[in-house]
């Protein structure tokens, strides 16, 4: 009886330090505005939390006075175990926050971009 109470014990406590170890969610959610984006364009990205999930509207204006984007699209993203946003379609695509500056950045692995966007509210 004791060592079926003892390994229920152990069983407890390393499920509770997995819990504990897991890092916290970054606030990703709002609206973030590219960081030097230059040539009078500009980039734009809405993150919206959706449950375990979040929706991303990525807009970009090759004229920034443009009333309308020239392209935008809406994509699905998740938490990866490191903390980062993973898009649902493009694997090799996330968006990682650095805690010091506050700044987002969007990294695709295939294609060797990242963008830097800040907080435009």
């Amino acid at each position: 009886m004791m060592k079926k109470l003892s390994a229920a014990a152990l069983c407890s406590a390393a499920v509770l330090l997995a819990a504990c170890s897991k890092l916290p969610a970054a606030d990703f959610s709002g609206e973030w505005e590219a960081v030097n984006q230059g040539g009078g364009s500009e980039r734009k990205l809405t993150i919206v939390k959706t449950g375990e999930g979040y929706s991303i509207q990525d807009e970009f204006k090759l004229d920034a006075a443009a009333a309308r984007p020239s392209s935008s699209s809406q994509v699905a993203g998740k938490a990866a175990s490191d903390g980062k946003i993973q898009y649902d379609k493009h694997p090799d695509t996330k968006l990682s926050i650095d805690e010091s500056s506050g700044l987002l950045t969007l990294g695709s692995t295939s294609e060797g971009a990242q963008v830097v966007f800040k907080r435009s509210h």
